[in-house]
């Protein structure tokens, strides 16, 4: 195969990982958005949170990926439901502009808590995939970039099937159809917001 096709194919599996990665980031945008018709702008904060506590409990408390991992998306399931009950909960009733301004103030808190915490030094993440490059069919591809591209598309898979069969993901897509409806039919809607919450602050874990 000649080295400039080869190096065509790499650039269009990168592009599906970032493309993936970044389904992923928007995913939790949208879901806040149909349940409770509010934009976050503070999701990147979220995920950039996301990021520094599992580093950190690999840097300082030196746990394994793994386990700093499972941690960090414990974690920031309970910041995200923090957040919808004391910030977001008593806006209930206030225009859009005034919840889109509030999520814009806790996008600033975000950063000067992560930057009062662990600073504004750059930091790389340990190596915990061994760098193979994986032949197919003549193609010469990453194997981080195949791992992480398998790793998006099972994790979309199974909010699909979350979404579509799951007594939670029922209850969201009724409250996102029609939130008068869902209350009639004994559905909590302020539950469904502080769970909403909380999955997408558990999806901007790394």
């Amino acid at each position: 195969m000649s080295e400039g096709l080869n190096f065509f194919v790499n650039l269009v599996v990168n592009g599906l990982v970032a493309g993936s990665i970044y389904s992923l980031i928007s995913l939790p945008i949208v879901l806040i958005f149909k349940s409770s018709k509010v934009f976050n702008l503070a999701q990147g904060e979220l995920v950039m949170m996301g990021g520094y506590l599992c580093l950190f409990m690999m840097l300082s408390a030196h746990l394994s990926i793994f386990l700093a991992l499972f941690v960090t998306l414990i974690l920031m399931f309970l910041l995200g439901f923090a957040i919808e009950r004391v910030i977001l909960r008593p806006m209930i009733g206030e225009s859009f502009i005034s919840v889109i301004m509030i999520t814009l103030g806790l996008a600033s808190i975000l950063r000067g808590l992560v930057s009062l915490l662990w600073g504004t030094d750059t930091y790389v993440y340990p190596t915990f995939l061994q760098e193979v490059e994986v032949s197919i069919v003549g193609y010469h591809l990453s194997g981080t970039y195949l791992v992480s591209l398998g790793l998006c598309i099972i994790l979309l898979i199974l909010f699909f099937f979350f979404f579509k069969y799951s007594i939670f993901g029922i209850a969201i897509r009724a409250t996102a159809s029609d939130q008068i409806a869902s209350m009639s039919m004994g559905i909590s809607v302020k539950k469904v917001f502080g769970f909403t919450w909380a999955i997408s602050a558990m999806l901007a874990s790394p």
